[in-house]
Parts: structure tokens; sequence; C-alpha cells
């Protein structure tokens, strides 16, 4: 029993009041903790529940199930997690410090990254230096930011969410007594899952600008896609995301908590001690490289989302995208893109896992904030 199984599902209803918007997306999130036994195993089950106001979009629930000895929780003891983003949750700091973050994030390294590796998931015959050379020669240097405009909406909401629910649930859990690690890998699946909203529409269009090879503008591009598919259309491979999201903040979160545990052993020899600031940024490079072994579920993404914005009209499952990519490409298909994948994953580790962490801390300091 040293798996962790998840299961997410992703359901969109009532498109005629669909309505994007950072207030609506915050709404009952909720975590909680069950206990059971398999096998004679103690299990600890964390459930997400995310319901998106007026009924628009529902996140049913991503259930984690892990031996409790995996989560350091002494077999003699239970614990209640509830955490809730109407309430206090991870604080208004976080909602507004995780938007900047991001779009800060995004304006930067992210969004060349983020091109580069849509291209290389979608063009996989390509090699990384020709899919780099194919992008300048489209556009120079501002192809790498070909589709900003929809991603700095997606960063300032996507941004919001993740440290606002991962906050509150890493809150939550080491206050219950899960250790820091494990704590870490769930409340970066839940932060994960909560993206998923926004980032189903936004993904869409970077996707379709950039490997469409047509120069519709982003507001034409919404209008059509409205008018073709209506708001379904927006979420092309949006099981893909689900899973991308969930494994990938599970992961950067995870493995750089893990790291820094590992840290604090061999740099001063005290489980509790305070790390250098040059210390964390290691622990979140490390971090972010090892949170991509999941780059399967983004060429999934990619592949869905592209076929969706050449109005193929054909509907493939992850499974079946899977299966075409292995078939034509075998195995290594799965990985094309994964080098600026490792840049984007350390980029986005270090602004929203070390990076936030060193800004919450100073602003504590200074009393800013509690």
């Amino acid at each position: 029993m040293q798996n962790i199984w998840i299961h997410c599902e992703l359901e969109i209803t009532g498109f005629s009041s669909f309505l994007i918007k950072p207030s609506m997306l915050v709404q009952n999130c909720t975590c909680f903790q069950e206990e059971r036994s398999w096998g004679g195993v103690p299990l600890f089950v964390l459930r997400f529940h995310f319901t998106i106001s007026q009924n628009s979009v529902r996140f049913s629930h991503i259930a984690i199930l892990l031996p409790k000895t995996m989560l350091g929780i002494e077999k003699d003891r239970r614990h209640t997690v509830a955490y809730s983003a109407t309430s206090s949750g991870g604080g208004i700091s976080n909602l507004i410090l995780g938007g900047v973050i991001q779009m800060g994030e995004a304006a930067t390294l992210g969004m060349p990254f983020e091109v580069w590796k849509t291209r290389m998931g979608r063009f996989r015959t390509e090699t990384t230096i020709e899919s780099f050379k194919n992008i300048y020669s489209n556009g120079g240097a501002k192809a790498f930011w070909n589709g900003l405009g929809p991603k700095m909406v997606e960063s300032a909401s996507k941004g919001a969410i993740l440290l606002y629910a991962k906050e509150g649930i890493n809150d939550s859990l080491l206050t219950s007594g899960v250790n820091p690690v494990m704590a870490g890998l769930l409340a970066g699946a839940g932060g994960g899952v909560a993206q998923v909203v926004v980032m189903g529409p936004c993904t869409f269009l970077v996707t379709a600008a950039v490997t469409s090879g047509s120069k519709m503008s982003t507001t034409a591009r919404i209008a059509d896609t409205f008018r073709t598919n209506g708001i379904k259309g927006f979420y092309p491979g949006g099981t893909a995301i689900a899973f991308r999201q969930a494994t990938n903040w599970a992961s950067r979160q995870g493995f750089t908590e893990l790291v820094r545990s590992q840290f604090k052993m061999v740099f001063h020899n005290d489980a509790n001690a305070k790390l250098t600031k040059l210390e964390e940024i290691g622990a979140g490079v490390l971090g972010g490289a090892l949170s991509c072994w999941n780059h399967p579920f983004e060429v999934a993404r990619i592949e869905m989302q592209a076929s969706a914005a050449s109005n193929s009209g054909k509907s493939v499952s992850m499974v079946q995208v899977f299966e075409n990519v292995v078939k034509e490409n075998g195995i290594k298909g799965l990985f094309q893109g994964v080098v600026p994948r490792i840049g984007l994953g350390v980029w986005q580790t270090l602004c929203l896992v070390v990076f936030s962490r060193m800004i919450k801390e100073t602003m504590q300091e200074q009393g800013i904030i509690e």
C-alpha cells in the first residue's frame, strides 16, 4: 500500500448562466478527512469538494488515500481537518499575493517556456532546438509571448486561487499533526484542482494561438469558439488539466518540502533549522525539476486542446490521446517538450512556493500581515 489513488471529475452545467469572475471561483471549497482501513492497513482519506456558484462548474471531488504511517500520524490519534474557502481559509493576503506573483511569473520567464513546451507537445517531431527556432521565425522574440492577454487573466485568477486554497489546506493539515512533506503534497493537490476552472479556457486560448497557425485575434477566437460550441468549447482537455494540476502542485510543494527537510539535516544537522535564502532557492529548483514526472498529462492536454482549436470535430478521451501519441511517436512522444517544461516547473515553483513563502515571512516580520 505505497500507492496514491486519485479520482477527479470535471462536470460543466448551466452554460447559459456561466460567468467567470474571481468572486465565484473561491466559493464552496471544502476539505475533510476520513479514516478507513483496507486489508488491515489504517488509511488516511482526504477529500476535496469544489462547487462553483450558480452550479456553473462543479469539481465533484478529488480523493487521496494513503497509509497513515506515510503521513506521520500516530495510530492512536484522530484528527479532524476542515477547510472552507468561504471562511478565513488562506486569508485575503494569499488571494492578492498569489495573483500578483503568478502574473509576474508568467510575464517574465513563464510565458516563453509555456509557448516553447506547448509547441513541442503539439509538433512532436521537432527537436528542442528546432522548436525554439521555429517559434522565433514566426515573429521574433515577441512570438514567445503569443497569447499573453489570456495568460494574464489566467495567471491573476489561478495564482490567487492556488495560494489561497493551498495555504489554507496546508495550515489545517499541519495543525492536525500531518508531517510537512505530506501536508505539502496534499495541499498542493487541492490547490491545483481548484485552479482548473479558470485554466481550462485560458490554456485553450494560448494553445490555439500557438498551434493553429492562424493570425486570429484572441477576441475573435473567443467569439468563434462560443458561437460554435458554447462555454463547453473552452474546456477540451479538462480531465488532463485536472490531473496535471493536482499532480503538478502536489509534486512541487511536496518535493520542495522533502528537499527542504533534507537540506536542514545536511547543512545544519537540525530538523528545525531555518534555511538560508540560497538554500530555499536550491530546494525550489530541485522540487520544480522533480515535479515534471507527470509530463504525459501535459502532452495529452496540449493534444486535446489543439485538436479542438483546429475544429476537427473529433472528441477524444485522455486515454485515447495517450494511445494515439504512443502509436505515432512511441513512449518518448509522451515526454516531448519536457526540457522547457522543466524550466517552467522550476520557475513556477520558485515563484509560488519559495518566493511566496519568503515574501509572507517578511511581511509577517514587519507586521503587515498576521
